[in-house]
């Protein structure tokens, strides 16, 4: 396999809305379609960066979903939902003085061809009772990454929030 194959190859994309008591997250894992697909199976790994010290953020646990995204000819893309993968909750943010905000593991994704990909979503909630800022404003990172045989990408989104925007006053 050529190295300017090898580049282009899979890339990630992130994408973040606010409604009304939540964060909503979609990241989605493509492979090229002037690619060989994937190497493998795919893991895929979320965390927050922000300075856990800054307020409490804890994924909406149980609603993670999956769709795998594949091109139909001469037709709208297919999506169908999958379902075999493992998902681990590898830290839940208990408090402002937890050290780690929250992450999870998304392993055995089934390996990509070349055009699909998985649209990843799910959502979050921030405990403004924790929230220390002079402002009530927090400002959520948010890293993810997607690592096959060979390669791992990531991409990152930011979003500042304050309890007006996430609860309807």
């Amino acid at each position: 396999e050529d190295e300017a194959d090898a580049e282009m190859y899979r890339k990630l994309d992130m994408r973040i809305d606010i409604q009304p008591g939540h964060l909503l997250y979609t990241v989605e894992v493509w492979a090229d379609n002037n690619s060989d697909g994937s190497d493998g199976t795919i893991t895929v790994t979320d965390r927050f960066t922000h300075n856990p010290a800054d307020g409490v953020v804890t994924y909406d646990e149980g609603n993670i979903a999956v769709l795998k995204i594949a091109p139909a000819l001469g037709g709208p893309p297919s999506a169908v939902p999958i379902t075999e993968f493992e998902l681990e909750y590898t830290h839940r943010q208990t408090g402002a003085d937890d050290t780690q905000t929250s992450s999870f593991t998304i392993t055995g994704l089934p390996a990509l061809q070349p055009g699909e990909r998985y649209s990843i979503n799910y959502s979050a909630s921030i405990d403004f009772n924790t929230v220390n800022s002079p402002n009530g404003y927090i400002s959520v990172s948010n890293e993810a990454t997607a690592k096959d045989g060979s390669q791992t990408v990531s991409a990152e989104a930011i979003v500042e929030v304050s309890r007006r925007m996430v609860h309807k006053e």
